[in-house]
């Protein structure tokens, strides 16, 4: 199958398959949604997207921070949230600055590379994984050895 991933203005186009997804979508306004594909070349391709409904007025600081674009009130969906800081209202003359979905992807060329990238460090350089990057690899590893062999067998390297 076609799938074209995204970053920062960079689209990667490739044929391949959709090993695994997962998301960490619960009840707060931002969360964070992963793909793991395998490409026809061998290839890993991890796509993260973070994912938001929360809005904000055009003087709050996360517009100019990330660069956000006014709409019209009426352009936002009723599902958005107001940012609990600048606390916008819905019917600002302004208009309203509605955060957008931030898409990232990553190649790997070995599965140990899937982990590598998916791996956080905390404030004493310690790398963990999150609860929802854990989700992307156990499914992964139910549809890919390689996964599998780095994942749920693991070394002390």
């Amino acid at each position: 199958m076609r799938y074209t991933v995204e970053a920062k203005g960079t689209r990667l186009p490739f044929d391949g398959t959709r090993i695994a997804s997962s998301s960490s979508q619960g009840s707060q306004p931002r969360w964070v949604e992963f793909n793991l594909y395998k490409a026809d070349t061998g290839q890993y391709v991890v796509e993260r997207i973070g994912r938001s409904i929360v809005f904000h007025s055009y003087d709050c600081k996360r517009v100019a921070k990330n660069r956000l674009s006014g709409v019209p009130c009426e352009d936002v969906p009723s599902s958005f949230v107001p940012c609990y800081e600048c606390r916008p209202s819905r019917m600002d003359p302004e208009g309203l600055f509605p955060e957008r979905d931030r898409p990232d992807f990553q190649t790997c060329d070995t599965p140990k590379g899937v982990i590598k990238y998916l791996e956080q460090k905390d404030p004493d350089d310690l790398r963990y994984l999150t609860n929802v990057a854990r989700d992307l690899l156990a499914e992964a590893s139910e549809e890919d050895e390689g996964i599998y062999n780095v994942y749920i067998i693991q070394s002390l390297d």
